[in-house]
């Protein structure tokens, strides 16, 4: 993980951020999207993946409205990373444990959808924050890791970012 990056990170104080590997695997996050979506830090480093959350995790459909378009991501993500690095044991693993776990997941999965970085939304269910409508957006970094940088932003005139 690139240090300027992480001090990067710090430094969003208002928007929620992470870093994530092509198989969802999230590396370093902030304070904000800690309180946001949870503390990744709760659990073992694993199991710290966006795709094991979507699927594995019942807080998952419980925080985000969208859901299914959520998860559906997850799974067009992964399949763009083995496209790209076709000797990714760590990704088979994923894949197979969660074709296991999760009858959604492996009915996405066949469906062959793939997806590289991109924009969209997401609106959250959140104890505090009420229903947050977020923009997000992937940066992709630059290396040979080819980490990306999420950040879940909000329109200055919307009332997500009012509130």
């Amino acid at each position: 993980m690139p240090e300027a990056i992480l001090r990067l990170l710090d430094s969003l104080t208002l928007w929620s951020a992470h870093v994530v590997t092509p198989m969802r695997d999230i590396l370093a996050w902030n304070h904000a999207g800690a309180w946001l979506v949870f503390d990744f830090a709760e659990l073992p480093v694993e199991h710290r993946n966006f795709a094991r959350f979507a699927f594995c995790d019942p807080r998952a459909p419980q925080l985000l409205t969208d859901w299914e378009e959520t998860a559906r991501s997850n799974v067009d993500r992964l399949r763009h990373a083995p496209a790209s690095d076709p000797h990714n044991e760590r990704g088979r693993q994923l894949v197979a444990d969660l074709n296991a776990r999760s009858s959604r997941f492996a009915a996405i999965w066949e469906e062959h959808d793939v997806r590289g970085p991109a924009i969209g939304s997401h609106e959250f269910r959140h104890s505090r924050a009420g229903r947050p409508d977020l923009a997000h957006t992937a940066y992709v970094i630059p290396g040979t890791h080819r980490l990306e940088l999420v950040v879940l932003t909000a329109d200055e005139d919307s009332p997500t970012h009012r509130d």
